[in-house]
């Protein structure tokens, strides 16, 4: 049953969104927030929002303390 109502709103959903699902460049983080989206829950938003923002923040930190480690 429950099968049958996800696979109904997975029909509702725009095909080309559901192939950028499939690799989306920031992971599990930003699927998540596609999906809130899709679904419109405004507290998920709103948590993979922020979520999404400190990953990457954390990982451009990252490179630049290896870049700056090499030079």
């Amino acid at each position: 049953m429950l099968h049958i109502v996800v696979k109904e709103q997975l029909d509702q959903v725009d095909e080309e969104q559901l192939q950028y699902l499939q690799c989306c460049p920031q992971g599990t983080a930003e699927r998540s927030l596609i999906a809130a989206q899709l679904f419109g829950e405004q507290c998920e938003i709103d948590f993979w929002t922020v979520a999404l923002y400190y990953l990457q923040a954390s990982k451009l930190e990252a490179r630049n303390r290896c870049y700056l480690s090499t030079v």
